[in-house]
């Protein structure tokens, strides 16, 4: 297939990039030389797609973001998860591109990112039942894997001999998913029939937050590290202090969400998710070199 991947620069578009490659599907990005180029400002209107999406047999959406203000830019949660998607899903249609694949996320908080996610899931369910597109929406939970930031910072703080921890880690659960499972995923979806439900790409164990950072130290053979509670006071202002720190995904938007776990809604979801892969989700705890 001709595959159009956005956001092949990103940590899961670089490990999707190479999956598809492997599996022996040309793909195209958004940062190959020489036109047609994507102008970015136009990306809500599907004009803008029109080019870029002559002779694709597919495209697959990845971007997003916890930041509602970047660069100068404003309102790019809505813009990023909600209009930009629709309009892709719109030239998908009006250009003959069969099958459009969104890669969303697990989350059920009442946040602004968790609300734009959403919007831009219902876009496209209601463009895909009104018109001849195969849709699959993807909701992984934390995804870990080799150059990731999340991974690099659950990492950091797996290695530190105590921890300051905000009262939502102790709290919240995730079911973290590698990275190389979401790629299958990908690969999978690109070939299998248009489904109404979207996969909830997780691994088979559940944990807080908390939790994990322990589960990483003691797979480094570390002793358990010594646990504060951080006070709700304090972990609003590094919060905010995240806000400014562009390579950092703790923000105020990620304190939001983890008023709300990111776990699967049902055993059965696991169970389909493993019929997708052909195989039980891997173990999602980084390899560290020997």
């Amino acid at each position: 297939m001709h595959v159009l991947l956005i956001g092949a620069g990103g940590f899961i578009g670089q490990h999707a990039h190479r999956a598809l490659a492997a599996a022996g599907h040309r793909v195209h990005t958004l940062k190959q030389s020489g036109p047609p180029a994507l102008d970015w400002s136009a990306a809500h209107r599907p004009q803008a797609w029109f080019a870029l999406l002559s002779g694709m047999d597919a495209a697959i959406y990845l971007p997003g973001t916890l930041r509602d203000r970047q660069g100068g830019q404003h309102g790019l949660l809505e813009r990023l998860h909600h209009h930009v998607p629709k309009a892709l899903a719109q030239a998908c249609v009006a250009q003959g591109v069969p099958r459009l694949l969104h890669v969303s996320a697990l989350c059920g908080a009442d946040s602004a990112y968790g609300r734009s996610k959403r919007a831009g899931e219902a876009a496209l369910a209601e463009i895909a039942a009104c018109n001849p597109l195969t849709l699959h929406v993807l909701r992984p939970s934390v995804v870990m894997g080799s150059g990731g930031v999340s991974s690099r910072q659950f990492e950091f703080l797996s290695r530190l001999p105590w921890l300051a921890l905000p009262a939502a880690l102790w709290h919240c659960q995730i079911q973290p998913l590698h990275i190389e499972d979401l790629c299958e995923a990908l690969l999978a979806c690109l070939l299998a029939p248009s489904t109404e439900q979207p996969w909830q790409l997780v691994g088979a164990q559940v944990h807080t937050v908390a939790g994990w950072i322990a589960q990483l130290r003691a797979a480094s053979g570390r002793a358990p590290a010594r646990v504060f509670r951080l006070p709700d006071g304090l972990a609003r202002w590094s919060a905010r202090v995240g806000d400014y720190w562009p390579g950092s995904s703790w923000c105020r938007e990620a304190l939001s969400l983890l008023q709300s776990d990111s776990v699967a809604t049902d055993p059965q979801q696991l169970s389909r998710l493993t019929a997708l892969l052909g195989h039980p989700p891997r173990d999602a705890r980084l390899r560290r070199p020997q």
